[in-house]
């Protein structure tokens, strides 16, 4: 069962149980719940509710949601850096090419990592905990969008959509904000975010995971909140009359996924995800330095925001994780890089968010 469609029955569940609740006066209580381990395995790790299912939504009222508690993880740098070695994860060897990614993902920054004197192991600690991290995100909205061309491809040949296709389309186009049924707004906004940008911005937002959101909120790419129903950590050097916070995240998985949805639905990124459909129309690899110049707006400083980001990508050699692949996955004839699926004549061209 894919993504959208675990969605999808958790929808209507949510819409049995209000029901019944309603009739026997049972309270609701549907929440994520978050990973003890600090290790989490990347098949069974907990993917959050895609809709939060609150009170509110049903006609009652929901609480603020207090400052959030600082999540202190686990692991420290000398056992996470021993896993990594026995698990014959280097990263020199997966960024040339020779070795896939594990499949480890972590829960945490790796207590301690503000402490690494050199900075070399320091940032190669981070690369080394956020890859595998963004793979598995890219890999979920591959799996996403897959289904998504399976789906346009069908309803171009004037098949008729079942149920289950038809709800799985409603829910995804609540989630990335387009109109239901507008298939080619929806596969411009399904669509991966290269690992090199996403790298890049989490080690400058975070600070290369030492800033004190990374490391007690897992908040790893800087995203503000004003909702009083999202967790956030306070900035300690707010501005005057600003009201923000930065939000946090139980564990680094959803902040990553929370990251790449942002990118995928935000009218600031439109550029972003112009410029993406046009590399995948042309049949070119999705790589970080031909998107770059479009994330002007995600900081207030603008082009210098960006020219850092260059250098983090330059000096880092970071664009070599745009060909990476995770370890041991299994071959669902997924498409990568610019690649797709084949498609009608009618559909050869990729879709653009328009004024959306």
């Amino acid at each position: 069962m894919t993504y959208f469609e675990r969605c999808a029955v958790a929808l209507l569940g949510a819409m049995i149980v209000v029901l019944i609740g309603a009739a026997v006066h049972i309270p609701l209580d549907i929440r994520t719940v978050a990973p003890k381990a600090t290790f989490l395995d990347a098949a069974s790790a907990p993917i959050p509710p895609r809709y939060d299912f609150r009170l509110d939504d049903f006609g009652g009222q929901a609480a603020a949601v207090p400052e959030a508690k600082p999540v202190q993880p686990r692991d420290t740098v000398e056992t996470v850096f021993t896993t990594f070695a026995e698990m014959g994860y280097h990263l020199d060897a997966v960024l040339s090419g020779r070795d896939p990614v594990p499949r480890l993902i972590l829960a945490s920054i790796p207590a301690g990592l503000e402490d690494v004197a050199e900075a070399k192991v320091r940032k190669a600690l981070f690369v080394q905990t956020v890859l595998p991290l963004v793979l598995k995100v890219n890999e979920e909205i591959l799996k996403d969008r897959q289904r998504l061309w399976k789906i346009r491809v069908a309803k171009a040949s004037g098949r008729k959509l079942d149920a289950l296709d038809r709800l799985w389309i409603a829910v995804a186009s609540d989630r990335y904000k387009v109109g239901r049924g507008d298939l080619d707004a929806l596969l411009a906004r399904i669509d991966i975010v290269p690992p090199s940008i996403a790298l890049a911005q989490a080690a400058e937002e975070s600070g290369w995971g030492t800033s004190r959101f990374a490391r007690e909120g897992n908040a790893i790419f800087g995203q503000w909140t004003f909702s009083p129903r999202s967790r956030g950590l306070t900035p300690r050097e707010r501005a005057e009359g600003q009201k923000h916070r930065i939000r946090t995240f139980e564990n680094l998985l959803e902040s990553v996924r929370a990251y790449a949805l942002n990118l995928n639905t935000h009218s600031a990124y439109r550029d972003f995800r112009r410029v993406r459909a046009s590399l995948r129309g042309e049949g070119r690899p999705l790589t970080g330095m031909p998107l770059l110049p479009t994330l002007t707006a995600y900081s207030e400083r603008g082009v210098d925001y960006l020219r850092n980001l260059h250098q983090i990508m330059t000096i880092n050699d970071l664009d070599r994780a745009d060909e990476v692949r995770l370890r041991d996955h299994e071959d669902s004839g997924l498409q990568v890089a610019g690649d797709e699926p084949a498609a009608p004549k009618d559909m050869q061209t990729a879709g653009s968010d328009g004024t959306i």
